[in-house]
């Protein structure tokens, strides 16, 4: 009877064990690859948001032991981020799609995936497919422009530069008009230190 009770217990503590995933074992990779980030190292920063991603991918596939799509969403998004100032415009451009894939599916943030679309299609010289990227995420971002004013009329700003380059002048009018409305309501406007 008592080896039976301890072999119960032990299944119970074996399967309790198995069946519980360790509490987000990415996150000390992503915290490292977010000081990269801030440090400039972009390049260091890829290869730890390719780990984070690997680890969240792991061994941990069946349904009641998924693994966080919205950890999956953010680090696949600041991979892209991170290949895109690299240089890498294909490979930034597949895990930014895989961002808003799951963002999609999860409910998740997806103007922040459009707005790294059009800034990726910019920088790489595309800027139709920028513009479609704005299109989609400009009207999302009206509703929220007192939440972040300077992020606002920094990206009305790009997209104007977008639409300027494709000689779409009305649009770049209503978008100047926008941003100028928008910062003399807020004069003391603070923008991040990497907008120019």
């Amino acid at each position: 009877m008592r080896n039976h009770l301890l072999l119960v217990v032990l299944m119970v503590l074996a399967t309790g064990c198995l069946s519980k995933r360790p509490s987000d074992p990415s996150k000390p990779i992503a915290s490292g690859a977010h000081a990269a980030q801030m440090q400039g190292d972009w390049a260091r920063a890829s290869q730890l948001w390719e780990q984070a991603i690997r680890i969240e991918k792991g061994i941990w596939h069946g349904p009641e032991l998924a693994n966080s799509p919205k950890l999956a969403a953010v680090y696949y998004y600041e991979l892209g981020r991170s290949l895109g100032v690299l240089g890498q415009y294909d490979d930034a451009e597949r895990n930014l799609l895989e961002a808003l894939r799951l963002d999609k599916k999860i409910n998740g943030p997806i103007g922040m995936d459009f707005v790294e679309l059009a800034r990726l299609n910019h920088a790489r010289g595309d800027n139709v497919r920028a513009a479609y990227y704005f299109d989609l995420v400009i009207p999302r971002t009206d509703e929220v422009s007192e939440q972040d004013p300077a992020g606002y009329v920094a990206l009305l700003n790009e997209a104007a530069s977008v639409y300027k380059s494709l000689g779409q002048n009305d649009r770049v009018a209503r978008l100047e008009a926008k941003a100028t409305k928008v910062s003399a309501s807020h004069p003391n406007l603070k923008f991040p230190d990497s907008y120019d």
